[in-house]
């Protein structure tokens, strides 16, 4: 939603970090990843968003990466994978101080948002089962 594969290297995540993984299998984790903030700050912004900063393509590639490497097999006591979950912890207080309005992206908001549109129907008379019609009773 927010980030590419190929905005990962610039932001900091080697293209050998994922294995196996397919350049597709990483794109749905990156877009699983864009819901989640989605979900995280629906509150706070209309949706879906029409531009955004790099800030938000990191917190993206922050869960997709962590997303990815608990496919491939996450230990949270190994090495370099307790900077996964620090990095998935720091994208879940970004996205709360988000949407408590103490983090301010650069984002364009939609101007309207199409979940709040309700429909409208006028009726101007009622008929009975014989075809006769009455005046409208009001609901």
């Amino acid at each position: 939603m927010y980030a590419v594969v190929s905005d990962l290297p610039r932001l900091g995540i080697p293209a050998t970090a994922f294995g196996t993984l397919t350049t597709a299998a990483i794109q749905a984790e990156l877009d699983a990843a864009g819901a989640w903030i989605n979900s995280r700050i629906r509150g706070r912004y209309k949706l879906p968003l029409l531009a955004w900063d790099d800030e938000i393509r990191r917190i993206e590639v922050r869960v997709a990466v962590y997303n990815a490497m608990s496919l491939r097999g996450y230990n949270p006591t190994a090495g370099a994978d307790v900077e996964l979950r620090r990095g998935y912890e720091d994208a879940e207080r970004w996205c709360d101080g988000v949407q408590r309005r103490a983090i301010h992206p650069d984002v364009t908001e939609s101007a309207s948002d199409s979940a709040l549109v309700q429909p409208f129907v006028i009726t101007s008379s009622v008929v009975d089962m014989n075809g006769r019609t009455a005046t409208n009773r009001g609901w």
